[in-house]
């Protein structure tokens, strides 16, 4: 089986928030024809400020990606900071199942703290645990930018193939 987990050296971060704390979270819907994809990355820096890129169909030529900024407060911080150290992101070694079924969303985790990092692959055998820490960051995203995204997806939709 592959594994997820750690790559740098040493236990755990502290229970405080480190002061590098950063993510990049990224979900990708299942294989639909287009315009019924999307996908999007959500990305906060240690400093609060984050970026969500979403895509309103599959990422290829003449789809550009929608870019938007945002800013996280230290207290939401600290709360998905201690979300992730309870779901085991900075312990546990992910599972993957070696032979993934075709064409589901997908959901993966990319987290620096104390100058490593630690990665719960796209994969894995047992989502349950890490599903708690997605929601709370899709919640970082405030609610008017996610209806912004989604109003703006929905013209897309609409107009996908006019002429």
């Amino acid at each position: 089986m592959m594994r997820g987990g750690e790559m740098g050296r040493g236990g755990p971060p502290m229970s405080e928030r480190p002061a590098d704390f950063a993510f990049r979270y990224r979900w990708r819907e299942g294989s639909v024809p287009p315009p019924d994809h999307c996908e999007y990355t959500i990305t906060v820096a240690a400093d609060g400020q984050g970026t969500i890129v979403f895509y309103p169909d599959y990422p290829e030529e003449g789809v550009e990606p929608w870019r938007e900024a945002f800013a996280v407060p230290a207290a939401e911080l600290d709360a998905l900071h201690e979300a992730m150290a309870e779901a085991g992101v900075f312990a546990r070694r992910w599972e993957s199942i070696e032979d993934p079924p075709v064409g589901g969303c997908l959901e993966w985790l990319e987290v620096v703290a104390e100058g490593r990092t630690w990665r719960v692959p796209s994969t894995l055998a047992d989502p349950e645990p890490v599903q708690p820490v997605y929601a709370a960051i899709r919640r970082l995203v405030p609610a008017g930018l996610w209806a912004d995204l989604e109003s703006r997806r929905a013209a897309y939709q609409a107009a996908y193939g006019a002429p």
